[in-house]
């Protein structure tokens, strides 16, 4: 069984998060910072705040800051904020609102 960090639906996290090379995976709702290798954010999961990741997968709702570098967006998504990728795909139907920018 592989490893991972799970923020489950129904729980509520805040502070700061170092993932290191687990992914990490957030369905509940997480306030603050994150930092990981990979991060999915689930079609139920909500992110408000800094996430500095390599690979990020969202299908959520993200709030905040995003730096990585690789971003797939996908069709259930909502972004609001400030996101650098070196590497963005966006499914149709995503919703994305602020900047975006390269991340290097």
């Amino acid at each position: 069984m592989d490893e991972f960090t799970h923020i489950i639906n129904g729980m509520d996290i805040e502070g700061v998060l170092n993932g290191g090379d687990l992914p990490v995976v957030v369905d509940g709702r997480f306030t603050g910072e994150i930092h990981a290798e990979k991060v999915t954010l689930g079609e139920y999961g909500l992110f408000v705040g800094k996430l500095f990741a390599t690979h990020v997968e969202i299908v959520g709702q993200f709030n905040g800051e995003l730096v990585c570098d690789t971003l797939n967006v996908g069709a259930t998504a909502k972004i609001d904020g400030s996101v650098k990728a070196d590497t963005l795909s966006i499914d149709l139907g995503a919703e994305v609102m602020g900047s975006i920018g390269r991340a290097t």
